[in-house]
């Protein structure tokens, strides 16, 4: 495959994290290092270990972790060298994941998905939420919910969307996956006459009303015969309710994307890939991973287990395609996870023409779930590892460009910390809410200042205002550079007195000014 061919690939991306560092400790087993603020008390965002062996793309890294041993749950935003830009409140007891950026009417936004239901920190592999959408002031556009009388899924939710995929299209609508436990015939694959399965079923749906606009069930188009899951030892031959609580995930779809006229559908459980026919709903074609196929595979390209599938058309009749190759799924040996590019032929006899994989010699990763990969603008691939907390970008002939990485490992079984998907952004924030400051005083005179702005990445400089009950307000330090989120100053006060910080720079030009609230400075440092 051409060098060419893969420069012109243009996908998105995003930042890391953030002040001063602590050790903590969960149960007997230590945290991560994570940073602590000031100004944003609740904010403990990793820290995060960058390796730069090679030259890397532009962009933010954008990340939502989870794990027990993860410092928080919440999505983040960080620049290339680990210093948080933007987080979400942690203080929501709702679980967030799968933080991306995209386009919506050629404007930038994020999307997450955030649980229905208060839960832990655990990847929420079965559960249902509602998808939310910010602009680049970071301010709720549309919550995106889905609510089908059809599903059932044991228990009432406000919207029914599954974690696993929310993927803008270009026609500006929203495709999510919603799961439905329905009664089936497990006897051709061993298990009983009146089994139960986990469906996995697609939606679009339209912005903002909520609109749904189409839908494909799995189970009408994907034998169950297809599958390498193992059926749940909960199956019972009666078919009753508590057999029901645990059906039988034959497919588990995990990435759903639009490609032309079509839908791009990632089947982890099957390890296939599949193109529907929108209109029709019927199964255009079928990439195999760990079987022969349809394709001829020269070479062979064999995966399973994948997630964050991707086409891309390269030249009429070809497609590249994009995953991310767990090749572990929790209960088999552990094998190395690696990025993949797949050069496909789509005419005549389909035939896989070219193969790039993306890992790193020195370092064996294996994911057992989640993991993404995305291509950049300048050729490079971007990757993060799911259950493992790590990211690391190659260059296009394959080589490493560099590692971020931000939580303790865990085990096979039970993951440290991780990012069900991770991206890379040119990420240009504009927050609508001011600039905060914090301060302390001495006996000398002086204070303590932090400042920070959650989200801003055009501001450069700090200004300080300071202000007594006798005296008129008076700079007290003016143009302090940013050093990562949070910024420290000291400066002279007199008695009883506030401070007021005064960010320099935003999205409406390097001289911008925008003030934080008035605060007192009244305890001493020692105190804090």
């Amino acid at each position: 495959m051409s060098l060419a061919i893969l420069a012109t690939l243009v996908f998105w991306a995003a930042h890391m994290a953030g002040a001063a560092t602590m050790p903590g400790q969960h149960g007997n087993h230590p945290l991560w290092d994570h940073h602590s603020f000031k100004t944003e008390p609740t904010f403990s965002p990793p820290f995060v270990d960058v390796q730069l062996p090679g030259v890397t793309a532009p962009g933010h890294i954008m990340f939502a972790q989870f794990g027990p041993e993860a410092t928080q749950n919440a999505a983040m935003i960080m620049n290339q060298d680990g210093q948080l830009v933007w987080q979400t409140d942690p203080s929501m007891t709702r679980m967030i994941s799968n933080l991306t950026p995209a386009k919506l009417l050629n404007e930038d936004i994020l999307l997450y998905w955030e649980s229905s239901s208060s839960q832990t920190s655990q990847l929420p592999v079965n559960s249902q939420g509602v998808i939310r959408i910010l602009d680049s002031s970071y301010q709720w556009i549309f919550n995106i919910t889905l609510n089908d009388p059809a599903l059932s899924t044991h228990g009432q939710f406000a919207s029914l969307i599954d974690p696993h995929e929310a993927f803008i299209t270009p026609s500006g609508t929203l495709l999510v996956l919603a799961y439905d436990v329905r009664p089936w015939d497990l006897s051709p694959v061993g298990g009983p006459r009146k089994g139960w399965i986990r469906d996995g079923v697609v939606y679009e749906i339209n912005l903002p009303d909520n609109e749904i606009l189409f839908h494909w069930r799995g189970s009408d188009h994907i034998p169950i015969n297809e599958s390498y899951a193992g059926l749940p030892n909960a199956t019972t031959e009666d078919g009753s309710e508590d057999a029901s609580m645990a059906p039988w995930d034959y497919l588990h779809l995990n990435s759903v994307t639009a490609f032309e006229d079509g839908i791009l559908l990632s089947s982890r459980h099957t390890c296939n890939v599949y193109y529907i026919e929108k209109g029709s709903g019927i199964i255009r074609w079928t990439l195999n991973g760990d079987r022969n196929g349809e394709f001829l595979m020269t070479p062979p390209a064999s995966f399973c287990w994948q997630h964050d599938v991707h086409g891309h058309r390269s030249q009429e009749g070809r497609m590249l395609l994009t995953m991310f190759n767990n090749r572990n799924n929790g209960t088999i040996a552990l094998d190395e996870s690696y990025g993949m590019l797949i050069d496909l032929k789509l005419t005549g006899q389909r035939s896989v023409t070219g193969i790039t994989m993306y890992m790193d010699p020195n370092e064996s990763l294996s994911s057992v779930a989640g993991g993404s990969m995305q291509v950049l603008d300048n050729g490079n691939a971007f990757l993060g590892y799911g259950t493992q907390p790590v990211m690391k970008e190659y260059h296009m002939d394959g080589r490493l460009a560099s590692t971020w990485r931000f939580g303790s490992p865990g085990s096979h079984l039970v993951p440290g910390a991780g990012s069900y998907r991770a991206r890379k952004y040119e990420w240009r924030g504009c927050p609508v809410k001011p600039p905060k400051i914090a301060g302390c005083r001495h006996k000398n005179g002086t204070a303590d200042v932090w400042m920070s702005w959650n989200g801003a990445t055009e501001m450069r400089l700090w200004n300080v205002i300071t202000d007594s009950l006798e005296k008129s307000p008076s700079i007290a330090l003016t143009g302090a550079p940013c050093t990562g989120f949070e910024t420290k100053a000291n400066v002279k006060i007199r008695d009883k007195a506030w401070v007021q910080a005064e960010a320099v720079g935003g999205c409406d030009g390097a001289t911008e000014l925008t003030r934080s609230e008035v605060v007192a400075v009244e305890e001493y440092c020692a105190e804090w």
